[in-house]
């Protein structure tokens, strides 16, 4: 509602497209043993990022997006640690 030039689908492309991505990328670290647990333990952090990552996406910032997402991910992840 805030940004009239994206679209819902819009958002929900960018939520499940980057949490898709981020739980294959976490399967590979998992299966080669640089992190330890279940993939189950890791989930609802990884949405919990992927969804702050949508709502910074979805702002009415022009041509700042790759840098807004990267850094809102950035600090959920460190401070969900």
């Amino acid at each position: 509602p805030w940004a009239p030039a994206k679209s819902w689908m819009g958002s929900l492309g960018m939520f499940f497209g980057g949490w898709i991505l981020a739980v294959g990328i976490l399967w590979v670290y998992l299966l080669s043993g640089v992190f330890t647990g279940q993939i189950g333990d890791y989930i609802p952090t990884l949405s919990i990022i992927a969804l702050a990552a949508t709502i910074v996406e979805s702002l009415p910032i022009k041509d700042l997006d790759n840098i807004t997402i990267t850094l809102a991910s950035l600090i959920f992840g460190h401070l969900m640690l």
